[in-house]
């Protein structure tokens, strides 16, 4: 299990070193961190049908949220666009599939919103202090460089982020 570990931290930082020198990610660098995802989570109870189950959520949520941004910005300017065509790359959006394979949904969807208002935060400053301005955002190699520190803390510390049980017990207090 530490080795499985280990390697999804280097594929982790791969992705973002990838995506921050060549606006790209091997696509081999996607399945391969699935499948760590699934030996880290699910290898200790394993359950085909508790992982499909897990697993559907945050991949209904994803699609979900492109489809709905996608008519969004459709609707905007009076022309079909999916988002990935112009705005969004396929490395992002096979990062967030990937995501689906280690975090539970409500893990998943405030991982996404916390890990995409730090990252346009940091651009955002990042692009106001650097003399070479750039449109685009290697949001995909920045949110795996934050999930990995997540993981890391996640490893070394009692909190469990493959559980929304802590949402649970918040909720019923």
């Amino acid at each position: 299990m530490q080795a499985a570990k280990i390697v999804t931290l280097i594929i982790l930082v791969i992705m973002f070193v990838q995506d921050i020198k060549s606006r790209s990610i091997a696509w081999p660098l996607f399945p391969a961190l699935a499948v760590l995802f699934v030996i880290i989570r699910f290898a200790p109870r394993w359950s085909f049908s508790g992982m499909v189950i897990e697993v559907a959520g945050p991949l209904i949520c994803l699609s979900f949220m492109l489809t709905m941004v996608s008519l969004y910005i459709s609707a905007r300017y009076r022309k079909w666009i999916w988002i990935t065509d112009e705005m969004l790359g396929w490395a992002d959006v096979l990062f967030l599939a990937c995501l689906a394979f280690y975090l539970p949904l409500l893990n998943y969807m405030l991982f996404f919103i916390a890990s995409s208002i730090v990252i346009l935060l940091s651009w955002l400053v990042y692009q106001l202090m650097s003399p070479v301005k750039s449109k685009f955002i290697p949001f995909a190699g920045c949110q795996a460089l934050l999930l990995g520190g997540l993981l890391v803390i996640s490893w070394l510390s009692p909190f469990d982020i493959t559980s929304d049980l802590w949402f649970i017990k918040l909720a019923t207090r």
